[in-house]
């Protein structure tokens, strides 16, 4: 069963097979008589509409109600001289529908599903088209009480956000669509705590905030001594230059071209002498032969020209402070 629509066949989906559940009998039947418009050549008169119905009704208490349906009217086709079977009209079927499936309260029922009504997992456009559907079938007109249900059942947090609003809505239209509209801004902010809507991320820059506290000054009065090479520094060592002027007959703490100062506090200098002469790691460095003969050699060229016993015991101090 098909119509040409838009000179494309087009088939439309068969109603769903009733089983007799109350309730349910209006909507099935809205669906048939759909249905018979849209294949209008197939379902042009009533008794082929009636047999289409009756081959739907099945299960539950529907079946049953079909197979009686169908016995008497072949027992008045047969009272009848044997006669086809006449099932009537399509619109005395559907009263006879009704009359036996239709709730007897179907005003009641619905406020009990209205009172059960709760969004839940459903998007807000599923749970706005179960409400309007029950809403209806209460007879309840009030927006005032309409809004009240419409509240009850919506998520916490969607309800949340709709009291917040500055400006309540005032009717049933701005109602669904304001609450449409929300759920929809919150589902779309979610995408993108996901990442979903940060396309170009892998390109984002990020800059990196700068703590000044992090950055070190320079001491005015550290040396080069991290500069030079392995070869500079043995040199100094084996020559007894001074690590500050490159000099020769003194140690960079006594070193007259330092800023302009003479000798300093030997405790004073203590961070400058440890970036002049690098800590050794462990004790087998201090015991490096090649090491002990470059400290030899260096406390050799301190003293040569000093003659003064006191003055020769004072430099020696110096070089056992220094832990040689």
């Amino acid at each position: 069963m098909a119509e040409q629509v838009n000179g494309e066949r087009f088939k439309l989906k068969m109603p769903p097979e009733f089983s007799g559940e109350r309730g349910e009998s209006k909507g099935w039947l809205q669906k048939c008589t759909l249905y018979f418009l849209f294949n209008g050549t197939q379902f042009d008169q009533d008794e082929k509409k009636i047999i289409f119905a009756l081959m739907l009704m099945t299960g539950g208490t529907a079946g049953p109600w079909a197979s009686d349906y169908i016995t008497q009217a072949q027992a008045q086709a047969n009272a009848e001289n044997g006669n086809q079977p006449s099932y009537g009209t399509w619109a005395s079927f559907q009263n006879s529908i009704k009359e036996s499936f239709e709730d007897v309260d179907d005003a009641a029922s619905a406020r009990v599903l209205l009172r059960n009504l709760a969004q839940g997992k459903k998007p807000i456009d599923e749970y706005i088209i179960d409400f309007k559907n029950i809403i209806s079938r209460c007879g309840i007109s009030q927006f005032d009480v309409i809004a009240d249900f419409f509240y009850q059942g919506l998520n916490k947090p969607l309800r949340d956000k709709m009291f917040g609003l500055s400006a309540m809505p005032t009717d049933a239209v701005n109602l669904y669509k304001t609450a449409a509209r929300l759920e929809q801004q919150w589902r779309l902010g979610q995408a993108y705590d996901r990442g979903g809507g940060q396309s170009h991320k892998k390109n984002h820059f990020i800059p990196r905030r700068y703590n000044h506290n992090q950055a070190k000054e320079r001491d005015p009065d550290a040396m080069d001594v991290d500069r030079m090479t392995a070869e500079e520094r043995d040199k100094h060592y084996k020559e007894g230059r001074c690590f500050n002027c490159h000099e020769i007959g003194h140690l960079s703490r006594n070193c007259l071209k330092k800023n302009g100062k003479g000798k300093q506090p030997f405790r004073k200098n203590r961070v400058m002498e440890a970036e002049e002469e690098p800590e050794r790691e462990d004790d087998d460095e201090a015991s490096n032969p090649d090491t002990r003969t470059l400290v030899a050699a260096r406390i050799r060229t301190a003293l040569q020209g000093i003659s003064d016993p006191a003055e020769r015991k004072g430099v020696l101090s110096e070089f056992l402070d220094e832990g040689f």
